[in-house]
């Protein structure tokens, strides 16, 4: 997880609020959680400012949590907890779709919680003051990098600023420099396993995973484990899909896995060996999806 890489204060161009602090995602993630808490003023609502996907000063995502003041939510019933959505697209504002709520803060405690979410690639936005009061979608795009941050207007403070967030892990280059320098290799190796394979079927009944049927090959480690890699014609250098590690049980290995959403998954994911060692199958028990491939017969 990486907290707070770089702080920048700008005037935005959407919305007329006071500096701003924010924080620069180097490159693409897969996991966001980013929290701004603002003590509500006394008298007078204040208003919050999230953005994300901040690339320029005329390119952003953004969302307005209108926050009333602590004696207006001290009335019978709460008061009104509003939030717009909005976002700049080359200079332009595109007004959003706008949510409302009610919120009562807890006795001594006049705050309210802004978080941003986004995992599985999904977004969402949660504001309460004792709880997710309100949940919003929203747009996230986490293959970019960009800047994340928050503004206050009014008379109120910002109490908690924080942020967590997970990179997409880029893949490793294979030893290969293209197709042809693999199959030769592979031509010419005593281990059977060490094979090209192609997309055979699959079985998922979770969205989360994601894969495009290609063709993958084995590859020794060197340490009785395999290297996976993805074979692309045309492609230069190979990149590595994924690693199988041995494990103390025979034609039984531990999975680190690449999704094609940029994703790495190894809780509980397993490879192992079939039918003669004629197919691969891959297990992510955790994301109920299994995928299977068949051994492409190469001349040797």
């Amino acid at each position: 997880m990486n907290r707070f890489l770089l702080w920048i204060l700008f005037v935005g161009a959407c919305f007329c609020s006071a500096a701003q602090e924010f924080a620069v995602l180097e490159r693409g993630v897969d996991f966001v959680n980013y929290h701004v808490r603002v003590k509500a003023a006394s008298r007078g609502a204040s208003v919050l400012s999230l953005y994300w996907n901040y690339s320029d000063s005329g390119n952003y995502r953004c969302a307005r949590v209108f926050i009333p003041s602590a004696i207006d939510a001290d009335k019978s019933g709460g008061a009104l907890l509003k939030c717009v959505l909005g976002e700049l697209r080359n200079g332009d504002y595109v007004a959003g779709e706008e949510f409302r709520g009610s919120v009562a803060y807890v006795p001594g405690s006049a705050e309210v919680s802004a978080v941003l979410k986004y995992a599985d690639c999904m977004g969402v936005l949660e504001i309460g003051s004792r709880g997710a009061e309100m949940s919003v979608p929203v747009e996230f795009d986490g293959s970019v990098g960009g800047s994340i941050g928050a503004g206050l207007e009014g008379r109120g403070e910002i109490v908690r600023n924080t942020l967590l967030n997970r990179y997409i892990e880029p893949a490793a280059v294979s030893q290969f420099g293209n197709d042809d320098e693999l199959e030769e290799y592979i031509a010419a190796s005593d281990d059977k396993r060490e094979a090209v394979w192609e997309y055979m079927d699959r079985d998922f009944k979770n969205a989360s995973v994601s894969y495009e049927p290609g063709v993958l090959a084995s590859v020794s480690d060197g340490a009785g484990g395999y290297v996976l890699v993805a074979v692309e014609e045309g492609a230069s250098p190979l990149l590595e899909k994924g690693r199988m590690y041995p494990t103390v049980f025979e034609n039984n290995f531990d999975l680190r896995w690449h999704t094609a959403d940029g994703r790495v998954i190894e809780r509980e994911s397993n490879a192992t060996f079939e039918l003669e060692d004629n197919v691969l199958r891959l297990s992510f028990p955790a994301e109920n999806a299994t995928i299977r491939f068949r051994r492409r017969v190469l001349c040797r």
